[in-house]
């Protein structure tokens, strides 16, 4: 049952304690309802409100492959726009000195290389969606979704410690996988492209300069910029962790905010190590603190955990020039961009409600 003391432990109230002050901190409906309260002001308490069963091993059909890949393959142009924008960016500003003065990439120079790189991009964020679909993919997502959907609805969670094989939770954790990739996936798909596409393109363009130098600039400027790129992997410098730092920091803040007015929150997790939007991850944080100095901490339910074990606490530091998580699960470590993630309450199923 959840309980006021509960909530005033969570929400740091008192003494003295007055539910009329935590009610005017969370803005619930039916006004005056304490469970209408407590479902805003929680806590989340993961014995209590998480799945006893885990994320990991569900069977995953061809039916559900196609669905999946429809979710990010449609995704890829939008997607690649967004690349090639900031790739076209980088190279209108890019700009070297030589004796003729500061020397600039021309129009038709720009269009060069813009042409050698744009189907690689495309390309690249195609391998990455159909490499591991099918195979194994789970439904972190749904879980994340739907148990929040359940403890909103004030609704008991399912009591099972087996995954459903079967029947109406089975298919409603599902359709909240595909509801939180409807809103989220486009986020995933250009965070990973951020991080891990576009540093492979930045090379490919630095080389397609050098080869635009000759080919289409000529002259004195082509023979300068040729010189300047000539044995060097890298001129652009796009993507990679910084700039996944810097959303990072941003979603860290619009997350801060809305644990501040919620029990809990899906977010999605974005691996370093992992190229693949979907070997991406989405946990429910529950709590965090704020240092005040770019570091803090989350407390999560991993839905790849069982629901026995305490919340996880990732330790967060913004500080230098990419995300470092540490977190008594290792894989925790690797991640590098941390998604505030968009979430739209769902009703369960009435045969749900227990």
């Amino acid at each position: 049952m959840k309980q006021l003391k509960d909530a005033f432990d969570h929400r740091h109230v008192g003494p003295p304690r007055s539910v009329r002050d935590l009610a005017r901190r969370f803005d619930h409906a039916p006004r005056g309802s304490v469970a209408a309260l407590l479902r805003k002001a929680g806590p989340f308490q993961v014995p209590r409100d998480a799945y006893r069963f885990t994320n990991k091993g569900w069977p995953i059909t061809e039916e559900d492959a196609r669905a999946l890949r429809e979710h990010y393959q449609r995704l890829v142009e939008p997607i690649s726009v967004i690349g090639i924008g900031l790739v076209r960016a980088a190279l209108a500003g890019f700009s070297i000195s030589s004796p003729l003065g500061p020397v600039s990439l021309p129009a038709v120079a720009i269009d060069f290389v813009i042409n050698k790189v744009t189907g690689d991009l495309r390309n690249q964020l195609l391998d990455k969606i159909i490499a591991r679909i099918p195979g194994e993919y789970g439904r972190c997502g749904g879980m994340a979704f739907s148990a929040f959907d359940f403890f909103l609805a004030g609704w008991p969670i399912d009591p099972s410690p087996e995954q459903p094989a079967e029947g109406d939770l089975r298919k409603y954790i599902w359709n909240r996988l595909l509801d939180s990739l409807e809103q989220n996936a486009g986020t995933f798909l250009e965070w990973v492209m951020v991080l891990h596409v576009l540093p492979v393109i930045s090379r490919l363009a630095s080389a397609a300069i050098g080869t635009a130098a000759g080919a289409v600039i000529g002259g004195l400027p082509g023979a300068a910029i040729g010189g300047f790129v000539a044995g060097k992997e890298d001129v652009l410098g796009l993507g990679g962790t910084g700039p996944i730092l810097e959303k990072s920091r941003e979603h860290w803040k619009r997350l801060r905010a809305t644990l501040d007015r919620e029990a809990a929150w899906p977010i999605g997790l974005v691996y370093g190590g992992d190229a693949l939007p979907i070997g991406q991850h989405q946990v429910l944080a529950i709590g965090y603190g704020d240092q005040g100095d770019n570091r803090g901490f989350l407390l999560v339910w991993d839905n790849n955990d069982v629901s026995t074990q305490p919340p996880r606490r990732m330790d967060l530091d913004f500080r230098s020039g990419q995300l470092f998580v540490n977190c008594d699960k290792p894989e925790l470590n690797d991640v590098k961009g941390i998604i505030c993630e968009e979430y739209t309450f769902h009703l369960p199923p009435a045969s749900l409600r227990r």
